[in-house]
């Protein structure tokens, strides 16, 4: 959790230089979306 939170702002900051503010809000709403899934899945698997 800490390290996503973590690679979320350094990833935001990354594209703060050369992107518009659209182009953040897509691409971390993409990680953000990725990241649910991610667990969303991990934690199912590891029920069954």
């Amino acid at each position: 959790m800490n390290a996503n939170t973590a690679l979320f702002i350094f990833d935001c900051d990354n594209t703060l230089v050369g992107h518009s503010h659209n182009y953040i809000g897509e691409r971390l709403g993409g990680l953000i979306a990725r990241n649910i899934q991610n667990r969303f899945f991990s934690s199912y698997e590891e029920r069954e």
